[in-house]
């Protein structure tokens, strides 16, 4: 997937009249400490850019509720520096999401009519870890990899379950807790209650436990991974079912916006990259305010960057109702400018905020060598993110997109 390999920096000079150079893509190695161009050559001007600020240019042109068109552009800001993101393995994407497709293929998660066809689908979703797992290579991340492009398809299928109410899903629900909460291979559960479509998905729960089991041994380095699954599918379910509408907007900035970002799996992904690292942060870290503040505000600045992204899609498709600028647009009277606006600027404002609550991390726990590299990775998935959402067919729809990184000078 050549493609999610090519980032261009945009220099803003200071001078306004000025023209806009572009220069090829900048990738930082840890192993030399060194900026490569698109080329592979040392880039000459490393030292000047370094630890600059970076953001993705975007715009895009939909119709708002009223049907008037709205062409809105901005810049997604990501909570990191230049220089701060390690390789990213888009080399290694054809060969592993090609074994990937073969998972997909042993659960049945797809009719195998259509596999040929949603191949190319297949592998932007195996270069979603690439562009999340800076530093790592794809053949090392086999767990991550079981459940990446599942857990992509169980939220299609949700899609099409809209008609349901919520008590559909709690049989399914309930039996991949006791999975993940009792390593219980098999599970009773009633065909008859669970919908039918769910069936292979409950499967591949029972599969992906026992692989967690293996993989952390003794350690119950996955619990973490277990709780924010089971908050990921449960939000999904209630997603599908949930009317977001002017009667519940009062909940717009505590329970809908916490049910946007439990849905929108951020939280999980991060722990799974955290677990495929083998990060293990003290329990006394992770239960101080900064750090779980750390944690919820970089799934907060992913959710909010899907949503922009994802918007125009999700509304022509009819599943928008959970998306933060559908909501302010349909239910908070902001005009869709103001709402994509309003999305852009919070999140915006949260990766300066991350930038900053990283560093007072680090600061705060100088000798913890871990904690250290679990913000590094929290903020190189944020960063992957914004590389990786506007370049997938999978969350946009005529959106016209800048992939360029830019930095004021």
């Amino acid at each position: 997937m050549e493609k999610f390999g090519k980032v261009y920096i945009r220099l803003k000079t200071r001078n306004p009249a000025d023209d806009l150079e572009l220069i090829p893509s900048a990738r930082f190695s840890t192993l030399d400490h060194k900026w490569y161009d698109s080329d592979g050559n040392i880039h000459s001007e490393f030292e000047k850019y370094h630890g600059r600020d970076i953001s993705l240019s975007f715009r895009t042109t939909q119709y708002d509720k009223n049907g008037v068109l709205v062409n809105f552009q901005g810049a997604i800001r990501a909570p990191c520096k230049l220089g701060e993101i390690c390789d990213q393995d888009f080399e290694g994407v054809d060969a592993a999401g090609k074994e990937d497709i073969e998972i997909i293929r042993g659960f049945n998660l797809i009719p195998e009519k259509f596999v040929d066809h949603a191949a190319r689908r297949f592998l932007e979703m195996t270069a979603f870890l690439a562009a999340i797992h800076a530093g790592s290579k794809l053949k090392d991340l086999e767990l991550h990899r079981l459940c990446n492009i599942a857990l992509f398809l169980f939220d299609d299928d949700m899609e099409k379950l809209t008609d349901l109410k919520f008590d559909s899903f709690h049989e399914f629900l309930k039996s991949v807790n006791v999975m993940m909460k009792k390593n219980s291979e098999t599970v009773e559960y009633s065909k008859e209650t669970v919908p039918e479509l769910l069936l292979n998905h409950l499967k591949w729960f029972q599969v992906f436990e026992k692989k967690l089991s293996i993989a952390e041994g003794g350690t119950g380095r996955g619990k973490c991974v277990r709780e924010t699954l089971m908050e990921n599918i449960e939000a999904i379910c209630i997603e599908t079912c949930v009317d977001w509408n002017e009667e519940r907007s009062i909940l717009f900035h505590s329970a809908q916006e916490e049910l946007r970002v439990a849905g929108s799996g951020s939280i999980f992904t991060l722990e799974m990259v955290i677990f495929e690292a083998k990060i293990n942060v003290k329990e006394e870290i992770r239960n101080t305010f900064l750090f779980k503040w750390f944690v919820h505000r970089i799934a907060c600045h992913i959710a909010m960057t899907n949503d922009l992204i994802s918007y125009r899609k999700e509304a022509e498709a009819g599943r928008a109702s959970c998306n933060m600028v559908y909501f302010l647009h349909y239910h908070k009277g902001l005009s869709l400018q103001e709402a994509m606006q309003k999305v852009l600027d919070e999140s915006n404002r949260l990766a300066v905020l991350l930038v900053e609550t990283g560093r007072m991390l680090t600061n705060l726990y100088q000798n913890d060598y871990e904690l250290k590299r679990f913000v590094n990775k929290a903020k190189s998935v944020a960063y992957g993110c914004v590389q990786w959402y506007p370049m997938t067919e999978r969350y946009h729809k005529g959106f016209h997109y800048d992939c360029i990184l830019e930095h004021s000078v």
